[in-house]
């Protein structure tokens, strides 16, 4: 992984228009202390940061990074590239490639002349981590480019693009499928297949997990209409309850206090469809993670 503190040797910079290029910057990293940056420019700039050669290995191969931006929207913006021959030419990843996280907007023909183009642009509210699949590119060495380009219209105060934590990895991530099976109908119902992306830095669990002090458990499940998180606690405890989608967003928030005793929390999900969620219960010293089948 290059986690810019690290150093950065290996990466370059390509400048194609204007004067405002990348850096490192002290300020505004995810982890450590450093983290590319270029600012968003109050005028006609198109600079890229190139990555050093990558040997893409593996089952199932993806680069992953850190990034959080803010821009003008659509005028403003970046986006990744992908060369298999050292830089003799280069082509842009498509959407289709990001497995999570992947371009938030258009990018005006007038700010780079490519048609159809899609980046991340306007503002992402802090870091996210972007995942791209690189299964066409097995067994080949490649680079990426960071392109970043401005206009001359509106700018962002203190906006840019920001990268860090650059890695290839092969991915682990697992398969899930909810059905339900209606006896009177002779007949089953499934969604479609939902793929987790797991974390080295995330734990999860498909069972009812038991710390030390604290026990949980999610019942029924599957569910439908409503679920309750059982917790028995040896002490009390202010707690934070997430219904996550398999991508990781937020569905569902609230806060709740645990009693050093056996606590019922009843959380509603009439509005989730059909299909599966993850249930995290976060606490001082303890955490909670379960799948969670709705039908």
């Amino acid at each position: 992984m290059y986690d810019i503190d690290g150093g950065v040797d290996g990466f370059d910079i390509e400048i194609n228009v204007g004067f405002d290029t990348w850096t490192i910057a002290e300020e505004g990293a995810k982890s450590g202390s450093l983290a590319f940056y270029i600012q968003n420019a109050l005028d006609l700039n198109d600079h890229s940061l190139l990555t050093p050669t990558f040997s893409v290995s593996g089952e199932k191969p993806v680069l992953r990074f850190l990034q959080k931006f803010n821009t003008e929207p659509v005028f403003d913006g970046g986006f990744l590239q992908i060369t298999k021959d050292n830089g003799s030419t280069w082509e842009n990843i498509p959407e289709a490639s990001y497995l999570r996280n992947g371009p938030t907007d258009d990018i005006s023909y007038s700010t780079i002349p490519i048609p159809g183009l899609r980046g991340f642009s306007g503002n992402s509210n802090g870091y996210i981590d972007t995942y791209i699949d690189l299964a066409n590119y097995k067994n080949l060495d490649v680079k990426f480019k960071f392109r970043f380009a401005t206009d001359t219209a509106v700018t962002v105060q203190g906006g840019g693009w920001w990268i860090d934590d650059i890695e290839l990895m092969d991915l682990k991530s697992t398969g899930s499928v909810a059905c339900i099976n209606d006896v009177s109908l002779d007949k089953e119902a499934c969604t479609a297949e939902q793929i987790t992306i797991i974390n080295s830095d995330v734990a999860l669990n498909n069972q009812d997990e038991a710390l030390a002090n604290f026990s949980v458990k999610l019942v029924p499940n599957p569910a439908n209409g409503y679920v309750n998180l059982v917790v028995d606690s040896e002490e009390k405890m202010d707690a934070k309850v997430m219904i996550r989608s398999l991508d990781g967003k937020v569905i569902k928030s609230s806060k709740a206090t645990i009693f050093a005793e056996i606590n019922t929390i009843n959380l509603d999900i009439n509005e989730l469809k059909p299909g599966m969620y993850i249930i995290e219960l976060l606490g001082a010293k303890n955490r909670f993670s379960q799948k969670l089948i709705v039908y």
